[in-house]
């Protein structure tokens, strides 16, 4: 193993598998936005995410919102650019409804 600076590094490496497992104990506790493409017209919008929002029962609302870079570039798109005084792009705030939970799939 190396550093940054080419140095050599002490340590361990070993391959690691996984597989990720969902299990959906009610039938309104997961909802899927399918069909979604890098397209104009075809990609996550926020108006996407309120439909998906509204096929829960009242009162319940999903702790976490998964999505693919592939389908969070036109979300970002979408979105009204927001800057602070002097002209600089922030960052959305942590209440933004579809934040990603896992963005590091590609498709």
């Amino acid at each position: 193993m190396r550093d940054a600076n080419d140095k050599q590094l002490p340590g361990y490496v070993a391959a690691l598998t996984t597989w990720i497992g969902l299990q959906v104990v009610h039938r309104h506790s997961a909802v899927r936005i399918k069909q979604l493409g890098a397209n104009i017209g075809k990609g996550m919008t926020d108006d996407l995410a309120f439909e998906a929002l509204a096929k829960f029962p009242a009162g319940v609302a999903p702790d976490y919102c998964f999505m693919n870079r592939r389908a969070l570039e036109p979300l970002r798109r979408s979105r009204t650019k927001v800057t602070c005084a002097m002209g600089v792009p922030t960052l959305p705030c942590q209440q933004d409804l579809c934040r990603p939970a896992i963005t590091g799939t590609t498709s």
